[in-house]
Protein backbone atom coordinates (compact mmCIF):
# COMPACT_ATOMS: atom_id res chain seq x y z
CA UNK A 1 0.00 0.00 0.00
CA UNK A 2 2.87 2.38 0.78
CA UNK A 3 4.90 1.52 -2.34
CA UNK A 4 4.08 3.25 -5.61
CA UNK A 5 2.07 1.05 -7.92
CA UNK A 6 1.15 3.02 -11.03
CA UNK A 7 -1.79 0.70 -11.72
CA UNK A 8 -3.49 1.43 -8.40
CA UNK A 9 -2.25 4.94 -7.56
CA UNK A 10 -4.59 7.87 -8.10
CA UNK A 11 -3.48 10.63 -10.47
CA UNK A 12 -3.97 14.32 -9.78
CA UNK A 13 -2.90 17.62 -11.36
CA UNK A 14 -0.73 20.32 -9.82
CA UNK A 15 2.13 22.78 -10.31
CA UNK A 16 5.65 23.21 -8.98
CA UNK A 17 8.31 25.89 -8.78
CA UNK A 18 12.04 25.44 -9.37
CA UNK A 19 14.33 24.95 -6.40
CA UNK A 20 17.83 25.79 -7.65
CA UNK A 21 19.40 24.17 -9.47
CA UNK A 22 17.17 21.28 -10.66
CA UNK A 23 14.62 20.32 -8.03
CA UNK A 24 10.87 20.68 -7.67
CA UNK A 25 9.38 22.43 -4.67
CA UNK A 26 6.11 23.67 -3.29
CA UNK A 27 6.50 26.07 -0.42
CA UNK A 28 9.37 24.90 1.76
CA UNK A 29 9.08 21.25 0.73
CA UNK A 30 11.62 19.76 -1.71
CA UNK A 31 10.52 16.84 -3.88
CA UNK A 32 13.61 14.62 -3.88
CA UNK A 33 14.28 12.87 -7.23
CA UNK A 34 13.72 9.12 -7.05
CA UNK A 35 12.08 9.29 -3.60
CA UNK A 36 8.41 9.47 -2.69
CA UNK A 37 7.30 12.67 -1.00
CA UNK A 38 5.72 11.89 2.37
CA UNK A 39 3.17 14.25 3.90
CA UNK A 40 3.94 15.80 7.27
CA UNK A 41 1.66 17.82 9.51
CA UNK A 42 2.61 21.13 11.10
CA UNK A 43 -0.94 22.19 12.02
CA UNK A 44 -1.57 19.27 14.41
CA UNK A 45 -5.34 19.59 14.40
CA UNK A 46 -5.55 15.90 15.32
CA UNK A 47 -4.09 13.23 17.61
CA UNK A 48 -0.42 12.32 17.05
CA UNK A 49 -1.25 8.66 16.40
CA UNK A 50 -3.61 9.43 13.49
CA UNK A 51 -2.29 8.61 10.04
CA UNK A 52 -1.73 11.62 7.80
CA UNK A 53 -3.67 13.07 6.05
CA UNK A 54 -6.51 13.53 8.53
CA UNK A 55 -10.02 14.66 7.65
CA UNK A 56 -10.58 18.18 8.94
CA UNK A 57 -6.86 19.01 9.10
CA UNK A 58 -4.81 20.89 6.51
CA UNK A 59 -2.13 18.17 6.28
CA UNK A 60 -1.54 16.18 3.10
CA UNK A 61 -0.08 16.52 -0.39
CA UNK A 62 -2.63 18.30 -2.55
CA UNK A 63 -3.58 17.82 -6.19
CA UNK A 64 -6.56 18.76 -8.36
CA UNK A 65 -8.96 16.25 -9.88
CA UNK A 66 -9.08 17.68 -13.40
CA UNK A 67 -6.46 19.53 -15.47
CA UNK A 68 -8.58 22.65 -15.98
CA UNK A 69 -8.79 23.19 -12.21
CA UNK A 70 -5.07 24.05 -12.27
CA UNK A 71 -5.91 27.12 -14.36
CA UNK A 72 -9.27 27.74 -12.69
CA UNK A 73 -7.65 27.98 -9.25
CA UNK A 74 -4.79 30.22 -10.43
CA UNK A 75 -1.84 27.78 -10.38
CA UNK A 76 -0.69 28.22 -13.99
CA UNK A 77 1.76 30.93 -12.87
CA UNK A 78 4.01 28.25 -11.37
CA UNK A 79 7.18 27.26 -13.23
CA UNK A 80 6.11 23.72 -14.14
CA UNK A 81 2.79 21.91 -14.35
CA UNK A 82 1.99 18.24 -14.53
CA UNK A 83 0.38 15.10 -13.21
CA UNK A 84 1.28 13.46 -9.95
CA UNK A 85 0.84 9.96 -8.52
CA UNK A 86 -0.98 9.84 -5.16
CA UNK A 87 -1.06 6.79 -2.90
CA UNK A 88 -1.06 5.57 0.69
CA UNK A 89 -3.89 7.27 2.57
CA UNK A 90 -5.76 9.54 0.12
CA UNK A 91 -8.71 11.75 1.03
CA UNK A 92 -10.90 13.35 -1.60
CA UNK A 93 -11.86 16.95 -0.91
CA UNK A 94 -13.96 19.54 -2.75
CA UNK A 95 -11.60 20.15 -5.69
CA UNK A 96 -9.30 17.14 -5.62
CA UNK A 97 -7.23 15.01 -3.30
CA UNK A 98 -4.81 15.19 -0.42
CA UNK A 99 -2.50 12.22 -0.06
CA UNK A 100 0.03 10.59 2.22
CA UNK A 101 2.58 9.93 -0.54
CA UNK A 102 3.21 11.46 -3.97
CA UNK A 103 5.63 11.47 -6.90
CA UNK A 104 5.54 13.31 -10.25
CA UNK A 105 3.99 11.35 -13.13
CA UNK A 106 5.06 13.79 -15.83
CA UNK A 107 6.27 17.38 -16.17
CA UNK A 108 5.00 20.10 -18.50
CA UNK A 109 6.89 23.25 -19.43
CA UNK A 110 4.89 26.17 -20.81
CA UNK A 111 5.15 27.32 -24.40
CA UNK A 112 6.67 30.74 -25.01
CA UNK A 113 3.29 32.50 -25.28
CA UNK A 114 2.32 31.16 -21.83
CA UNK A 115 5.68 31.66 -20.18
CA UNK A 116 6.66 34.66 -18.12
CA UNK A 117 10.10 35.26 -16.58
CA UNK A 118 10.07 34.21 -12.93
CA UNK A 119 11.95 35.68 -10.00
CA UNK A 120 14.23 32.65 -9.95
CA UNK A 121 17.90 33.67 -9.95
CA UNK A 122 18.59 31.34 -12.88
CA UNK A 123 16.12 33.28 -15.06
CA UNK A 124 16.90 36.82 -13.96
CA UNK A 125 19.30 38.11 -16.63
CA UNK A 126 19.30 38.31 -20.42
CA UNK A 127 16.87 38.89 -23.30
CA UNK A 128 13.45 37.30 -22.97
CA UNK A 129 13.98 34.61 -25.61
CA UNK A 130 17.32 33.66 -24.11
CA UNK A 131 15.67 33.41 -20.70
CA UNK A 132 12.93 31.24 -22.14
CA UNK A 133 15.45 28.88 -23.76
CA UNK A 134 17.17 28.56 -20.40
CA UNK A 135 13.80 27.87 -18.77
CA UNK A 136 13.15 25.05 -21.28
CA UNK A 137 16.59 23.55 -20.73
CA UNK A 138 16.16 23.67 -16.96
CA UNK A 139 12.67 22.15 -17.23
CA UNK A 140 13.88 19.26 -19.36
CA UNK A 141 16.81 18.62 -17.03
CA UNK A 142 14.39 18.50 -14.07
CA UNK A 143 12.33 15.86 -15.89
CA UNK A 144 15.48 13.82 -16.52
CA UNK A 145 16.46 13.99 -12.85
CA UNK A 146 13.01 12.79 -11.77
CA UNK A 147 12.96 10.22 -14.59
CA UNK A 148 9.51 11.27 -15.84
CA UNK A 149 8.17 12.21 -19.30
CA UNK A 150 8.59 15.83 -20.40
CA UNK A 151 6.36 17.90 -22.69
CA UNK A 152 5.97 21.53 -23.75
CA UNK A 153 2.30 22.54 -23.67
CA UNK A 154 0.35 25.45 -25.14
CA UNK A 155 -3.19 26.79 -24.92
CA UNK A 156 -4.55 23.65 -26.64
CA UNK A 157 -3.68 21.53 -23.59
CA UNK A 158 -6.57 20.40 -21.32
CA UNK A 159 -5.15 22.58 -18.51
CA UNK A 160 -6.09 25.64 -20.56
CA UNK A 161 -9.28 24.33 -22.19
CA UNK A 162 -12.61 23.17 -20.81
CA UNK A 163 -13.94 19.84 -22.09
CA UNK A 164 -17.54 18.64 -21.93
CA UNK A 165 -17.03 16.80 -18.62
CA UNK A 166 -15.46 19.88 -17.02
CA UNK A 167 -18.23 22.15 -18.31
CA UNK A 168 -20.78 19.75 -16.82
CA UNK A 169 -18.92 19.77 -13.48
CA UNK A 170 -18.80 23.57 -13.45
CA UNK A 171 -22.49 23.77 -14.34
CA UNK A 172 -23.31 21.36 -11.51
CA UNK A 173 -21.30 23.47 -9.04
CA UNK A 174 -23.13 26.61 -10.19
CA UNK A 175 -26.47 24.80 -9.84
CA UNK A 176 -25.58 23.76 -6.29
CA UNK A 177 -24.57 27.32 -5.42
CA UNK A 178 -27.83 28.72 -6.79
CA UNK A 179 -29.79 26.06 -4.88
CA UNK A 180 -27.91 26.91 -1.67
CA UNK A 181 -28.66 30.62 -2.10
CA UNK A 182 -32.33 29.89 -2.81
CA UNK A 183 -32.57 27.68 0.29
CA UNK A 184 -30.97 30.38 2.46
CA UNK A 185 -33.41 32.99 1.18
CA UNK A 186 -36.33 30.64 1.75
CA UNK A 187 -35.21 30.04 5.34
CA UNK A 188 -34.91 33.80 5.88
CA UNK A 189 -38.39 34.40 4.47
CA UNK A 190 -39.84 31.65 6.69
CA UNK A 191 -38.07 33.12 9.71
CA UNK A 192 -39.42 36.60 8.96
CA UNK A 193 -42.92 35.20 8.40
CA UNK A 194 -42.78 33.38 11.73
CA UNK A 195 -41.59 36.53 13.50
CA UNK A 196 -44.35 38.57 11.85
CA UNK A 197 -47.00 36.00 12.81
CA UNK A 198 -45.77 35.93 16.40
CA UNK A 199 -45.60 39.72 16.63
CA UNK A 200 -49.11 40.18 15.23
CA UNK A 201 -50.48 38.05 18.07
CA UNK A 202 -49.19 40.57 20.63
CA UNK A 203 -50.71 43.93 21.53
CA UNK A 204 -48.74 47.14 20.86
CA UNK A 205 -46.01 47.46 23.45
CA UNK A 206 -46.23 51.25 23.56
CA UNK A 207 -49.74 52.60 24.09
CA UNK A 208 -50.74 55.65 22.13
CA UNK A 209 -47.98 55.29 19.50
CA UNK A 210 -50.47 54.36 16.79
CA UNK A 211 -48.97 50.95 15.89
CA UNK A 212 -51.41 48.22 14.93
CA UNK A 213 -49.16 45.50 16.33
CA UNK A 214 -45.64 44.77 17.54
CA UNK A 215 -44.38 43.87 14.05
CA UNK A 216 -45.33 47.32 12.72
CA UNK A 217 -43.47 48.90 15.62
CA UNK A 218 -40.37 46.75 14.94
CA UNK A 219 -40.33 47.77 11.27
CA UNK A 220 -40.78 51.45 12.06
CA UNK A 221 -37.97 51.42 14.63
CA UNK A 222 -35.67 49.60 12.18
CA UNK A 223 -36.38 52.20 9.46
CA UNK A 224 -35.70 55.02 11.90
CA UNK A 225 -32.38 53.42 12.93
CA UNK A 226 -31.26 53.19 9.29
CA UNK A 227 -32.37 56.74 8.56
CA UNK A 228 -30.51 58.08 11.60
CA UNK A 229 -27.27 56.51 10.39
CA UNK A 230 -27.68 58.13 6.97
CA UNK A 231 -28.27 61.63 8.33
CA UNK A 232 -25.18 63.88 8.19
CA UNK A 233 -23.63 64.48 11.56
CA UNK A 234 -23.58 68.02 12.89
CA UNK A 235 -20.14 69.46 13.50
CA UNK A 236 -19.61 70.64 17.05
Amino acid sequence: MDTLNTKTALVGWRGWTFAHPHFLTNGKVIWVPGERLEAICTARWHEDHERIPVQGCSCGIYAFTTPNQVKEQGYTNQDLLGEVYLWGRVIEHERGFKAEYAYPKNIFAKAFELWRPSANAVLRNGPEKKLYDRYLLQSEYVAVRYNVPFQVINTDHPIFTVDAAERQRQAEEERKQRLSIAESRMKERKKNAAMRAAAEQLPPTVAGMGYKNLWEQIEAEAEELVASRLRPRKKI
